[in-house]
């Protein structure tokens, strides 16, 4: 709210929200809370980086061969923030039907690092394993889920090359790249 306040702040027009790895989660979930990519007339880009879990708008889940099913061996696998079946109280406010209009009409662009392919740091449980075995399939497996059931989709996702787990994504010529494009 203080940063889209226009007589504090005048000239600032675009908001660059981002996290990396658990706070790529947090911006992943936080863009499904914004219609339009902005708030009071500010602009909002939301940049998620190395994530390793993501919000499906409905129940099902993409299967290794490229098929949707709906999951019955994992009855908490689609609750918030896997899925909008038990929303938090947050969640329950904004709703679970604005925040998948939200989520979906929302530009989010999708960072990630080539070599994030460790699994010893990856959260466990069958709500992650349709996703997965590290964070870079995740992320592929995700594309392939969201061109599949929603092709109109506004998410982009870049592959960065040559890195790992790591913060240095930022400092990708890539990235660097993409914020240009935003300021």
């Amino acid at each position: 709210s203080k940063l889209s306040d226009k007589i504090q702040f005048p000239q600032l027009t675009d908001i660059l929200v981002t996290g990396h790895s658990s706070g790529a989660a947090f911006i992943h979930m936080y863009s499904s809370t914004k219609n339009n990519n902005s708030y009071n007339n500010t602009n909002l880009h939301f940049s998620v980086v190395n994530n390793q879990y993501f919000v499906h708008p409905d129940s099902t889940r993409l299967q290794a061969n490229g098929s949707l099913i709906v999951p019955q061996n994992c009855a908490v696998y689609n609750n918030w923030p896997y899925g909008y079946d038990a929303l938090s109280p947050f969640m329950e406010i904004i709703g679970k039907e604005n925040s998948k209009n939200n989520f979906l009409s929302n530009k989010v662009d999708y960072f990630i690092a080539e070599l994030d392919t460790e699994t010893g740091d990856i959260s466990s449980g069958c709500q992650y394993e349709f996703l997965g075995n590290n964070r870079y399939e995740k992320n592929m497996n995700y594309k392939m889920f969201m061109d599949i059931a929603y092709p109109n989709h506004q998410h982009g996702f870049t592959t960065i090359p040559n890195l790992g787990h790591t913060t240095n994504t930022y400092s990708s010529a890539i990235f660097i790249e993409y914020i240009g494009s935003i300021f």
